[in-house]
């Protein structure tokens, strides 16, 4: 995901009460925002030692870390807190919130989570799990209570594409000077190609620079183990390609995409070189290359589920794999 945060303590004081947690792993993200009782030395503790925990706890569900927190928070002042998870390995959103945390959340259908009364750490009376399935999710923000609930998102068009500006302006514009204030904006980040990563492919380094790049890809939306290999080994065979027969005059491009409910990794290597005359020559497993990782492009298609190439002769070729992510396994017909 995209972030935009913005914080800043109660004017007059260089301590700030607020804390905030974002945190991605294995198609996971954890987002936080905490309000430390008061303002102050005490505030900045309580708010600091509930980071930490959820850092040394992040794996665990959020009905779970929000009563963890409470019993580890008894020393301090307490703290509101609003927890928010999403699991993208089953397009799934899981909400926490206990005091004056406002969540909002942008997808379809629509999810309108809030947070209950109670002071974590002091006084818990009832904790609610809110559990949403989601067909499409564009933005999590979450904000304290130093910042007007009043604004709305849909006046801030440009927060899809700079989170961080229109952060600090809603902080700038809505931020109440006798309280600390907060709030992260998380964007799901688009899953087209304007938003690829897109690298040159220039030489060998280029080429293994794009296939650690859509790895990182590929292990941040959930892959096996064994797939993000495969990823890997596919694209840096797509970009080695570039190099050695169209003397590093192209690049790849690098981006996630969804169908039908299914997350996969889009790699399109394309370059202005001779092109390829024969294709289904080149398809051939006995047609694989002679250098690099030696499998050739028909090793590419079978590490990958989708494969197109497109190719005229003076004009350069573009080949365009997919790779998709695996579903759980269930325990559903034995």
């Amino acid at each position: 995901m995209k972030f935009g945060i913005a914080s800043r303590p109660i004017l007059g004081l260089n301590v700030n009460g607020d804390a905030y947690v974002t945190e991605e792993w294995n198609g996971q993200t954890l987002v936080a925002v905490i309000d430390g009782l008061g303002h102050g030395e005490e505030a900045c503790i309580a708010s600091t030692q509930a980071k930490e925990y959820i850092l040394q706890n992040r794996i665990k569900d959020v009905e779970p870390l929000i009563l963890g927190l409470h019993a580890d928070l008894h020393a301090t002042r307490g703290i509101a807190i609003g927890l928010a998870k999403i699991d993208r390995t089953t397009n799934q959103l899981f909400f926490c919130g206990i005091g004056n945390i406002e969540v909002h959340i942008i997808g379809e259908p629509p999810m309108h989570p809030a947070s209950l009364d109670g002071i974590v750490g002091m006084n818990l009376r009832k904790v609610k799990r809110y559990e949403y399935r989601y067909d499409s999710l564009k933005a999590v923000i979450l904000h304290s209570d130093g910042i007007s609930s009043k604004f709305e998102i849909s006046d801030y068009p440009a927060s899809y594409e700079h989170p961080q500006e229109t952060s600090e302006q809603i902080l700038n514009e809505w931020g109440q000077k006798e309280d600390d204030a907060t709030i992260v904006i998380a964007i799901e980040d688009d899953q087209n190609i304007e938003n690829a990563v897109k690298i040159a492919v220039t030489d060998d380094l280029q080429a293994l620079v794009a296939g650690d790049k859509t790895k990182e890809l590929a292990k941040r939306l959930g892959f096996s183990e064994c797939d993000q290999a495969k990823i890997e080994i596919a694209t840096l065979e797509l970009a080695r390609n570039i190099v050695i027969h169209a003397e590093g005059k192209g690049r790849t491009l690098i981006y996630p995409v969804k169908e039908s409910g299914k997350m996969g990794i889009v790699i399109v290597a394309e370059d202005r070189g001779p092109g390829m005359a024969d294709l289904k020559k080149i398809l051939q497993e006995v047609h694989g290359s002679k250098k690099g990782l030696g499998i050739g492009l028909c090793g590419a298609k079978r590490l990958t589920d989708e494969f197109e190439i497109r190719s005229k002769a003076g004009e350069g070729t573009t080949i365009t794999a997919k790779k998709w992510k695996k579903q759980p396994l269930t325990s559903e017909g034995g």
